[in-house]
């Protein structure tokens, strides 16, 4: 993963755009669990950190070299953008969330309605069991990744997946959802 990264971003230094679309197409739903981590629900307010990060990306994009995976690189840029942007602009502090100012009519009432009940469903977890199941079921990691990066043992950490899945099943089937 390393390797394709760091040619992705050479290449895309050396004036292949299409590469950078690539490592960012890659990267999207990461980017996404990033925006659900913090609580940026707002398809405007997504776009516009998209557009936020990309900035600061191409800005450094002469002199960057990858010591670890694109993804690591992304979460501290994207996390800066956040703290920047939040301090500068509308969006709303992290604990408050973001608000979405109703129903975007290009996409189904019922998937909007599954994915307000998740997050809704979500503050229910702690912490730690919201971010196990965020990096489980979002960003796809493997559990082994997900144990070293928590610090926790495979054990353990099955035990704390296990209970953030039953609290959302039983959290989304209260509201009526087939799980």
């Amino acid at each position: 993963m390393l390797e394709r990264d760091r040619q992705l971003v050479e290449q895309w230094r050396d004036g292949n755009t299409g590469r950078g679309e690539e490592l960012m197409a890659h990267y999207h739903r990461y980017y996404l669990s990033l925006c659900w981590r913090y609580r940026i629900k707002s398809e405007d307010d997504q776009v516009d950190l998209y557009q936020e990060v990309l900035i600061r990306l191409m800005r450094v994009l002469p002199n960057l070299t990858l010591k670890s995976s694109f993804a690591g690189y992304l979460r501290r840029v994207f996390h800066t953008a956040v703290r920047e942007t939040r301090t500068s602009t509308h969006l709303a502090p992290i604990h408050e969330g973001i608000v979405n100012d109703g129903p975007d009519p290009d996409q189904p009432v019922r998937d909007q309605e599954i994915v307000a009940a998740i997050e809704e469903c979500s503050e229910g977890l702690n912490d730690r069991e919201r971010s196990v199941f965020s990096a489980r079921m979002i960003e796809e990691k493997g559990f082994t990744d997900i144990a070293s990066v928590l610090k926790v043992s495979l054990g353990n950490l099955h035990v704390i997946y296990h209970r953030a899945r039953s609290k959302m099943r039983r959290c989304l089937e209260q509201k009526g959802f087939r799980v």
